[in-house]
């Protein structure tokens, strides 16, 4: 249930938001650029021709002159900016202040020489850039100078250094204070010297530009969306504002808000937040915390948290108005201003490729041979027709099954193996240097790869190989019955997929071969896929047979890299190939953009590491974490201690209390001793056991580059980066190694004890902030863009739209959308019983209708009304729910009424042809079997509850679309659901085997995480992991139980620290909830990090036990135990080193892979991609055929056509295009046509008349061809939707046109009029002279009225009868 709400809810009805805004503003931006000129320069271009024509009296200046223009100059700049950025990206704060010495605060806590190294590097690079800023100058002289922009932002930056230099030079000789707020941040603001590396790679140049220009577009939105804020913020203030009480000190008032020192306020407003729960970090007490409080709603990021506490805190006083505030910032701030910076950056990068198409210009698109559409047929422009033109011509986009293994035949009517055997007859190809195609062996192999089953059998053989790697739990025991069963199968799988690798081969060759039209084995992508996951295979295979091999760490990996093999179904699947090729194509351009992403992540992650490195860690006192801050530190600078790390280290030791799966506790010898099987290092588990430590938070920190990077990419994917900014304002502005607190020394309740803290609170949210703007809104989504942009040009070379002009593309489309148009049908009156006919036209009309939609909508509502609140004083519950099962019972019966209704007025075989009655009626019996097991005595075994049936009946709603023909935008919207629906299926099975294999690979890795020792639910598997307690002497066997043995089977033991609820190592993430410890629970939780929902806190949780607290939930003998040996619970993977980030490695590579890949390219770039694409094909106003013009042509052609025969009566094309609006029809002309120019218009569409019909598809065509019809290039593309064109249906029926509708219609104009002639000169010689004086004159000239009614829809009408040979009858005056 929760799956589908996320699948159709956030992929695809949410994306329909960013489609529509998209779509609009594209509209809205194309009106607009038709209107500007472009007006931009090139300032660096500027500059340089400025000085190429500059000359000096001045032989100094004239040489700085020379020096500035010299391309050797500008390289050694490059050059400089590289050393900068590098010497600037090595800095560091180390794990604690006291790791190289002791009082190191006047070199950041860094080796004295390491720090005075990099120090007088960076003295040494600003004065060179001081130097070039001088030299240019000078050199170019001020004009000239500032005409670039990036001069004068070198200038700032260079003053901006010099006063740093200076500064730092000071604080060195002790004249300021060494902590001095705002040092760092000057310091950090020398790297955005990095931007100036974009002007000397074009492409990084294109991409800046293009942010620029996005920058630039949003500027308008960026302020809309502040005054946005602004506005919410204030009436925020005043909805929410003093509903919490606030436990810190108001400066220059002296007391706190609560219920003690302001009764009166909280029983006015009736304010029941206790004084001890906490006060929430997001409140609305002022307008700085109301801003950093609507931002974080703004980006969506646990807004939930927010609107719950601002709902438990004026529920008593107002139960309503934080939903309604809370659900209007969020519809408003979040879906449409946040998703139109989308719409706006995707707008942009397509923009900047059509400026790139018009530049260059294809000089194919005028030279290949055109087709033009003219009677019903594509035909060349010498009038030859298009399949007569191209015969013999053969495609090239389409790869047969052949292509992908052994090449294609020559003789394309021949598909098996004797046809490809006599093709190659003659070829002096040897595979492998050895078999010719002479040689028995080769023809044989040949003939089985090429038979019609073998694929076939290998696609069934790698589906079931697949499921059992699912199956394959890694820690089975080896005598286990699953392991017993599934490695023989594995085996034989591994040599199936041998001997197909073998049998290619052979008939390949394997690297080389002399056919050039038949590659060799390893010369075509998809094989060499094979190959590898084969090999991998093989070498699993040894090591699972060699003993001791299996245990090492890379051979464990191989093992997981098994989990490759459902990518082989790829090769096999043409439309996943398709997927395939465009998620590759894409990969390019997003690798570039990452390039410039990355440059971005970089600046920032030096400016965050100088301003809060060091600043983020704590004191983990586990024994003591329930302490007013958070351990038995004190936050803040006092007299006795320099810093909070020193008081952490200063505090008295404890070991907590731990055992590992074989029930030896941590402060036991073994893990020290080198003899033992246990050894870990000579201090044993001291690193597990010893406590108060000082440690990181779980979330990273900004100590060094690498952190930094990572911690920012996560703040920029919106994942938990409240809890980031907070800490960071929490932490002291002036001093490292301060554990972070909420609130100054000034406004502490206890004054911090003397501590010295000062927060950051306005530097860590305006940093924040900014990098949120840029980091998410912007660079991020320019990724979303990047895709889009890549996805639509590769689906206009798929489509064969690259080729072509933007109206031949627009033709083409809606070409397509025509040949896949059907007419529609009205339901027949029965036949043979006049009584039936009143019921026909009840249920055929559109207020019977509309009444069942009615009855719908108040059985929803009815639905909606259930209330589950069992209470014992409530009857009114009870009351509730009896009126529900009456109104239940009453609206079955209506449904019943109506399904006999339409059997009785359509009838049954009329009723069942229809989709929506098909539906009606499997909710009939759906509600009748609700009501049954409703009442059913054993209903409450059922595994769902039957009211849930009644759930289904809703989406009978969905038919109201059928009558509202005014709800455009919301029939648009339904219909694109529709469309993407098919398009969106190869994506979702590309997306369930990247899923899959991911799954597969961190189950095999990753295991173990988090294990708890005894504990062997939901691990499935593994040897005993439980212990008995209470051993003594006389009871040393754990296997004996005896009298007066205190044993028993447990699985945890009793006072140990365990993390969770007191008998568990689950982590915040890594838990019973989301978990790698079986196939299932690691498809569900890899779906959740598909969403990026905490993707990151569980990757923090498989970094290793240095990262954070994970070693309060691991060890490396807390795993199970497998084959009598200990396992690891925190390094699973067997890859990891000794440092830091190598524990790491592992999982970040599988989770940032992951993420980029399935969130950002398949979720948020594919499924966007085929949305957008399908809403602008569907519904965009800037197109010139719309759905909702063929759809009123639909509902004119069954006026004419009720049965949908797809022909009609060559005639009654005039009274059609009289019925049609434009831009199909001339209903709505002004003025309205003259007779001749109707004739004229007939004469111009040239639609083919077959004996007296005209054909559905061919009159649409030619209409929508008068309106945006254009010659169309030959190729691919359009000799399919030549097919396409001749093979409609119902056109086999029809006779071969001979000449066109106008020439019927004239031919008939005037059998209709000999005919009436003939009929009055015969009654003028039949009748009286003064008989035939009353008949009226024969007319001489003109026309009739040409706008008769439709003709009748009723059962004896043959408009339809493809039959009838239509010709004018007798007594017929003017053709209908």
């Amino acid at each position: 249930y929760q799956f589908m709400i996320v699948l159709i809810g956030a992929l695809i009805v949410m994306n329909l938001f960013l489609a529509v805004l998209a779509d609009n503003f594209a509209v809205a931006d194309e009106s607009d650029k038709k209107s500007e000129d472009d007006d931009e320069k090139d300032d660096e271009l500027e500059v340089a021709q400025a000085a190429a024509q500059l000359q000096h009296d001045n032989p100094f200046r004239q040489k700085c002159l020379n020096i500035c223009t010299s391309k050797y100059f500008d390289k050694a700049m490059t050059g400089f900016i590289l050393l900068n950025t590098v010497i600037m990206c090595i800095d560091f704060y180390p794990r604690n202040p006291t790791l190289y010495g002791d009082d190191l605060s006047l070199t950041k806590f860094k080796p004295p020489a390491y720090f005075w190294t990099l120090w007088s590097l960076n003295a040494t690079l600003t004065l060179i850039f001081t130097v070039e800023s001088f030299i240019k100058i000078l050199g170019l002289g001020l004009e000239i100078f500032v005409k670039d922009r990036f001069n004068l932002f070198d200038v700032l930056v260079v003053f901006i250094s010099l006063v740093e230099v200076v500064l730092d030079i000071l604080t060195q000789c002790r004249l300021i204070d060494v902590g001095l707020p705002g040092l760092s941040a000057l310091r950090a603001l020398r790297v955005f010297r990095v931007l100036k590396l974009v002007r000397s790679v074009e492409t990084l140049r294109t991409i800046f530009a293009t942010l620029s220009n996005s920058i630039a577009s949003v500027t308008y939105l960026g302020m809309l969306l502040f005054l946005f804020i602004f506005i919410f913020a204030l009436l925020g203030m005043e909805f929410f504002g003093g509903f919490t009480p606030v436990p810190h000190m108001w400066k220059g008032h002296g007391g706190q808000y609560n219920v003690e020192n302001f009764p009166c306020a909280f029983e006015y407003y009736h304010i029941t937040w206790s004084s001890d729960d906490d006060s929430p970090r997001c409140n609305f007490d002022t307008f700085f915390n109301s801003f950093v409080s609507i931002f974080i709603v703004l980006s969506g990021e646990n807004w939930n948290e927010i609107y719950f506490d601002m709902h438990r805190a004026t529920w008593h006083h107002s139960s309503v108005i934080a939903t309604g505030y809370f659900l209007l910032l969020f519809v408003v701030g979040n879906l449409l201003l946040f998703n139109l910076f989308i719409a706006i950056l995707i707008s942009n990068m397509e923009g900047d490729d059509e400026d790139d198409e018009d530049i260059d210009e294809d000089p194919k698109k005028v030279d290949c041979d055109m087709l033009v559409y003219d009677f019903g047929l594509y035909k060349d422009q010498d009038g030859k027709r298009g399949s007569e033109a191209s015969k013999g011509e053969k495609s090239t986009s389409t790869i047969s099954r052949s292509e992908t293994s052994i090449g294609s035949s020559k003789k394309t009517g021949k598909s098996t193996g004797a046809a490809f055997l006599e093709d190659v007859e003659g070829s002096t190809d040897k595979a492998l240097m050895l078999f010719s195609w002479k040689n028995p062996l080769r023809r044989a192999c040949a003939k089985i790869i090429l038979h019609q089953l073998f694929d076939q059998v290998v696609v069934v053989l790698i589906l079931i190989s697949s499921v059992m790697l699912g199956l394959d739990w890694p820690s089975y025991p080896s005598d286990s019955v699953y392991t017993q069963v599934i490695q023989p199968i594995d085996v034989i799988f591994t040599v199936l997929f041998s001997v197909e690798m073998l049998l290619k081969i052979i008939v390949m060759g394997f690297i080389f071969s002399k056919d050039k039209t038949r590659p060799a084995y390893l010369r075509i992508s998809w094989n060499v896929l094979d190959f590898f996951v084969v090999c991998v295979s093989i070498i699993n295979l040894i090591a699972n047979n060699v003993g001791g091999l299996n245990a090492v760490g890379p051979l464990r990996a191989i093992r997981a890299l098994r989990a490759l093999r459902p990518l082989r179904l790829v090769a096999r699947m043409e439309n996943m190939r398709i997927v395939v090729s465009t998620l590759l194509g894409a990969v390019p351009a997003v690798g570039t953009f990452g390039v410039f992403m990355l440059l971005f992540v970089i600046i920032f992650a030096i400016l965050f590491m100088q301003m809060f490195g060091g600043r983020l860690g704590y004191c983990l006192d586990p024994h003591f974490e329930d302490e007013p801050y958070g351990s038995r530190v004190i936050p803040g600078v006092n007299g006795t201690y320099a810093n909070d790390y020193l008081e952490c280290m200063a505090l008295p030791k404890y070991n907590i209390s731990r055992h590992d799966s074989f029930g030896n506790s941590f402060t036991s010898p073994v893990f020290a001793d080198k003899n033992s099987d246990f050894y870990y290092s000579p201090e044993g588990y001291r690193e597990f056991a010893e406590f108060p430590k000082w440690v990181n938070p779980d979330f990273g920190n900004f100590d060094n580059i690498a952190t930094s990077v990572l911690l920012l990419m996560e703040v920029a994917f919106l994942e938990g980066w409240p809890d980031v900014m907070f800490m960071v304002m929490d932490s002291d502005i002036a001093n490292e190694y301060i554990v972070p607190w909420w609130l100054d020394t000034s406004v502490d309740p206890d004054g911090l004890f003397g501590h010295d803290h000062q927060t950051s609170t306005y530097l860590g949210m305006v940093t924040f902030v900014l990098w949120i703007i840029l980091g998410c809104f912007v660079l991020l989504n320019m990724v979303i863009g990047v895709v889009l942009d890549s996805f639509n040009k590769i689906k206009e070379e798929n489509d064969g739209l690259t080729m072509m002009t933007e109206e031949q593309g627009e033709w083409v489309r809606a070409q397509k959308q025509i040949v896949a148009m059907r007419p529609l049908k009205q339901p027949t009156m029965p036949k043979g019983a006049a009584w039936r006919l009143a019921f026909f036209k009840l249920v055929t009309s559109n207020a019977f209708d509309l009444l069942i939609m009615m009855i719908i909508m108040i059985n929803m509502l009815f639905m909606c009304i259930t209330v589950w609140n069992p209470s014992p004083y409530n009857t009114d519950i009870k009351a509730l729910a009896d009126l529900n099962k009456v109104v239940n019972i009453i609206f079955f019966v209506l449904y019943v009424v109506e399904m006999l209704l339409k059997w009785t007025g359509l009838g049954l075989q009329q009723y069942f042809k229809d989709v929506w009655n098909q539906f009606d009626f499997f909710l009939v019996l759906v509600s009748a079997f609700d009501l049954y097991a409703s009442t059913a005595p054993g209903a409450e075994g059922l595994p769902f509850p039957p009211s849930v049936l009644r759930v289904v009946r809703l989406f009978r709603v969905v038919r109201i679309l059928r009558i509202l023909k005014t709800a455009k935008n919301l029939r648009t919207i339904i219909t694109t659901i529709r469309v993407s629906l098919p398009g969106l299926y190869n994506i979702t099975i590309l997306l369930s085997i990247v899923l899959y294999i991911y799954a597969v690979i961190c189950m095999n890795f990753f295991y173990r995480i988090n294990y708890t020792p005894g504990v062997i639910y939901p691990y499935g598997g593994g040897d005993k992991a439980w212990f008995t307690q209470g051993i003594t002497p006389e009871c040393s066997n754990p296997e004996e139980f005896k009298d007066g043995c205190p044993m028993r089977l447990q699985t945890v033991w009793v006072g140990d620290y365990y993390y969770t609820n007191g008998n568990s190592n689950d982590g915040d993430f890594i838990n019973r909830h989301a978990n790698f410890r079986n196939l299932g629970f690691s498809v569900l939780t890899l779906i959740r990090c598909a969403t990026g929902e905490s993707f990151n806190g569980i990757m923090h949780d498989m970094m290793g036990y240095r990262w954070g607290t994970n070693r309060l939930r691991c060890c490396p003998s807390c795993g199970p135990i497998e084959g009598g040996k200990p396992t690891s619970s925190c390094d699973p993977t067997g890859l990891a080193g000794t440092g830091d980030f190598s524990e790491a490695l592992p999982s970040l590579f599988l989770m940032l892979t992951y993420t980029v890949v399935m969130g950002f390219i398949i979720l948020n770039g594919l499924f966007i991609g085929v949305i957008v694409d399908n809403f602008t094909n569907i519904g965009s106003e800037g197109k010139t055929i719309t759905v909702e013009a063929i759809e009123e042509f639909r509902e004119v052609w069954l006026r004419f056509d009720p049965k949908g025969t797809f022909a009609i009566q060559s005639h009654s094309l005039l009274s059609l295009l009289q019925h049609l609006s434009r831009p199909l029809g001339i209903a709505d002309e002004h003025p309205a046509l003259t007779r001749m120019e109707m004739l004229l218009l007939l004469g111009t569409l040239n639609i083919p008349d077959h004996a007296g019909k005209i054909h559905f598809s061919e009159v649409l065509t030619a209409l929508a061809h008068r309106v945006c019809g254009a010659p169309l290039p030959l190729c691919d593309t359009t000799k399919s939707i030549q097919k396409q064109v001749a093979k409609v249906p119902g056109l086999k029926h029809l006779e071969s046109p001979v000449h066109n509708a106008l020439t019927n219609y004239l031919a008939s104009l005037m059998q209709s009029r000999w005919r009436g002639y003939a009929m009055r000169k015969k009654a003028a010689d039949d009748y009286p002279s003064q008989v035939a004086a009353t008949l009226p004159p024969l007319p001489t000239k003109g026309l009739p009225p040409l706008r008769p009614e439709p003709p009748s829809t009723c059962e004896n009408s043959k408009v339809g009868d493809t039959n009838e040979q239509g010709k004018v009858k007798a007594t017929q005056v003017l053709p209908q």
